[in-house]
């Protein structure tokens, strides 16, 4: 019982930390809803309204995915429509993510201290930076904790029940963003070709078959609507992920986010200017075609961007010291290094993990393809943190142990 005291002592110290935090990004940061926070924004005023899923009051838009939109519809409801109240929101439900992440962490583990310090490692982890925003990663993150959770449970003590709650959380996600929608189905067959997994094939495909059918209303919905915006922003999409092709430079910058955005505007202002005149897709296609290993290379720079972007405020520390901001980013390294080791070592004994294999392996894939920023990172971060801290607390207990035996 004192133990049980113990822990909800400090889980309750990780919460406050998590909370005082990501209320003090909002305090400092926030802004006005811009670009895409703009169009979220206007799409939840517009639903409020009675003009359903539209950026414009009588055009139904395909351009937005659903959740998020509505999320903040409710939010607005609530308190009234100004987006403070949705940035406080979002820095409640992600504080919050640090009781799962515990429990996750101790269901894994079996070690209190691992749940604990993965808790601790989301709370003060950069990334909350993101609730400063009405970006949709802020909804994405949750889902994928909870995703997480009702999958391992799942395999950990197989219930119908858990994969059913896994599917609804499963095309949600798809309903947030896009790019999540196939996730279902990547665990399901993933699952038939590992062998250790498939004692949980036919659940898992209960997942998926869910997810699946919460998705499916929505993509005929947008076949219903006529919103040529989307087809141009489609376009523009993927000509946008590969803007080096047409620089010549093949390469997103990695290791300074400030001239990573520096190349976003560049590539910005070169599609407002060119998208209408020139036949862009062929002219892209050719390119690929006749540069195969500028292809890989920019592959690689957005898989870097994905899991090894340097830690938030980084540019910012480097014009103080650029020890300071060197160190930063060699800390990202072992970090992600040392959560995707343990990953790699627990997963051939632990079939139940697949599903954190799955998520970065499915990420890894779809970001390699198409354009990527550190914030679609975010989602991988509350598991970077609970490998990271297993990992750390296995290296301390073989430590002690080898001191222990000398």
């Amino acid at each position: 019982m004192e133990r049980r005291r113990l822990t909800l002592f400090a889980l309750m110290g990780v919460f406050v930390i998590a909370l005082a935090l990501r209320l003090a990004v909002i305090w400092f940061f926030s802004a006005p809803p811009e670009e895409d926070a703009r169009e979220y924004h206007q799409i939840a005023l517009n639903q409020l309204a009675g003009y359903g899923h539209a950026i414009e009051p009588g055009k139904p838009t395909t351009m937005r995915p659903p959740v998020y939109p509505l999320f903040l519809a409710g939010i607005y409801t609530l308190t009234g429509p100004d987006y403070r109240h949705a940035l406080y929101a979002q820095a409640m439900l992600h504080s919050l993510l640090i009781f799962p992440i515990f429990l996750l962490g101790f269901r894994m583990s079996d070690r209190i201290w691992v749940g604990i310090l993965s808790a601790g490692l989301f709370a003060v982890h950069t990334s909350f930076e993101i609730v400063s925003r009405l970006y949709r990663e802020n909804i994405t993150v949750v889902l994928v904790v909870l995703f997480l959770w009702s999958v391992y449970e799942g395999c950990r003590k197989p219930r119908i029940g858990k994969f059913a709650v896994a599917g609804l959380i499963s095309g949600l996600l798809g309903l947030t963003n896009p790019v999540f929608m196939p996730l279902g189905v990547t665990l399901f067959l993933i699952s038939l070709f590992w062998p250790k997994s498939r004692q949980f094939a036919k659940l898992l495909f209960i997942q998926a078959l869910i997810s699946m059918l919460i998705i499916t209303p929505w993509l005929i919905r947008n076949q219903m609507v006529s919103d040529r915006g989307q087809e141009i922003h489609m376009n523009r999409a993927l000509l946008y992920g590969y803007y080096p092709a047409f620089t010549g430079e093949w390469w997103w910058p990695v290791t300074d986010m400030v001239a990573l955005e520096k190349e976003r505007e560049k590539a910005s202002r070169f599609f407002v200017s060119q998208v209408y005149g020139r036949d862009l897709t062929s002219e892209l296609h050719e390119k690929i075609l006749s540069h195969p290993l500028g292809a890989v290379k920019l592959a690689i720079s957005r898989i870097l961007i994905l899991w090894a972007s340097p830690p938030v405020g980084t540019s910012l520390l480097k014009s103080y010291s650029q020890f300071l901001s060197s160190a930063g980013l060699v800390l990202q390294y072992f970090f992600v290094f040392l959560s995707l080791a343990v990953l790699a070592c627990k997963l051939p004994q632990r079939p139940e993990l697949l599903v954190f294999a799955v998520l970065a392996l499915f990420l890894t894939g779809i970001y390699a393809i198409i354009h990527s920023v550190r914030r679609y990172s975010y989602p991988l971060t509350p598991q970077m943190c609970l490998f990271f801290a297993w990992g750390v607390l296995d290296l301390w207990r073989r430590k002690t142990r080898g001191i222990n035996n000398g």
